[in-house]
């Protein structure tokens, strides 16, 4: 017999806590119509299952993993605020978690679509020679602050997230209500 490794394991974890999510999501939230309106969609609460498509470090290492592998859920409320759990590689390729809560703000009839957000949370997952790479990490988790700027259409979402003076990342998410 194999042994599992702490990452796949928590890879299947997570994608069953988010399946089994996606089933109480649709229960709670019943019918939907086909004529509900792009602005309607973005101010409703709804579940969003988003992953990592790319990462750009600003000052590249030969020590950097730019390959995520994020799978993260959130609930968003219909007043904005919002709260989650993202699963991922930190840029040192060290499985990482990060529980946050935070503020989505959609954008006026100007640029529909577009919104910013703004979560802060605990992560945990910078360990051994990399665990002075993020500020206040003594006890093996540490505060972050995560702002990002995001477009819309319908149920799916893109992303640009800033990690602090580290880098950049794009995510795709889909919206479950």
């Amino acid at each position: 017999m194999t042994a599992v490794s702490p990452a796949r394991l928590m890879r299947f974890l997570a994608l069953l806590i988010l399946l089994g999510t996606v089933g109480v999501a649709r229960a709670q939230s019943g019918p939907t119509g086909s004529g509900e309106s792009a602005g309607k969609d973005a101010q409703a609460a709804r579940w969003v299952i988003s992953t990592s498509l790319y990462t750009r470090h600003f000052h590249p290492s030969p020590d950097h993993n730019n390959q995520q592998r994020l799978i993260g859920l959130e609930r968003i409320r219909d007043d904005g605020w919002l709260a989650g759990l993202a699963h991922f590689h930190n840029s040192f390729d060290q499985p990482s978690t990060l529980a946050f809560i935070g503020r989505r703000w959609d954008s006026t009839e100007r640029l529909p679509g577009a919104y910013l957000k703004v979560v802060g949370g605990l992560l945990h997952g910078y360990k051994g020679e990399y665990r002075d790479k993020i500020p206040f990490n003594r006890s093996g988790i540490a505060p972050v602050v995560i702002p990002s700027v995001g477009w819309q259409i319908g149920r799916g979402s893109l992303e640009m997230v800033l990690f602090g003076n580290s880098g950049v990342m794009w995510t795709v998410g889909y919206a479950i209500r």
